[in-house]
């Protein structure tokens, strides 16, 4: 029973990160969430059997791995490339990787905010940050007015804000 409550705080604290992490390997989104579940049924299968010392470095090693894998599978990539990427990966020093992982759990934190604004907010904040979609083009495509639009934007901003300091910053790096 302990084992299931450390996987379930391991998951909490770590699925998005790691779902970002593969992300940026393999660029697919769905294939992304399936390798990283699949790396956490791994582990728990995997600890039944034997002590894992450090599960977080188990699965970030995994991920990569599995996304290496993926990507040999379904792409041209050869194993000289891989073998070369993966070299890149383990030679950044601890900092690098101190780094890249603060922005991976940035990068979630500002995803788990944006999630829980209100849906018809969340969905125009989206297509203007992230679709970069002017204001007339979303009121016109929702049938709203340009005021209704900069008014749910300046609310998803006011409640962003209001979450951390840290993913308003983060955000208004994408103006």
């Amino acid at each position: 029973m302990e084992r299931n409550r450390e996987i379930e705080t391991l998951f909490r604290l770590h699925y998005r990160p790691l779902c970002l992490f593969a992300l940026h390997l393999i660029n697919d989104v769905v294939s992304a969430e399936d390798i990283v579940m699949d790396c956490y049924l791994k582990l728990w299968t995997k600890w039944k059997e034997e002590e894992i010392k450090n599960p977080k470095s188990y699965l970030y090693i995994a991920v990569r791995n599995a996304c290496y894998d993926h990507n040999k599978a379904t792409s041209n990539y050869t194993d000289v490339s891989i073998e070369n990427d993966a070299k890149n990966i383990d030679g950044i020093s601890s900092e690098e990787q101190a780094l890249a992982e603060e922005q991976a759990n940035i990068e979630a934190n500002v995803w788990t905010a944006i999630d829980s604004l209100p849906p018809k907010c969340r969905e125009i904040f989206l297509m203007s940050k992230r679709d970069g979609m002017s204001y007339a083009e979303i009121a016109q495509e929702m049938q709203l007015s340009i005021k209704t639009i900069e008014a749910q934007i300046t609310k998803a901003y006011k409640r962003l804000r209001e979450n951390s300091q840290k993913f308003y910053h983060f955000l208004l790096s994408f103006i």
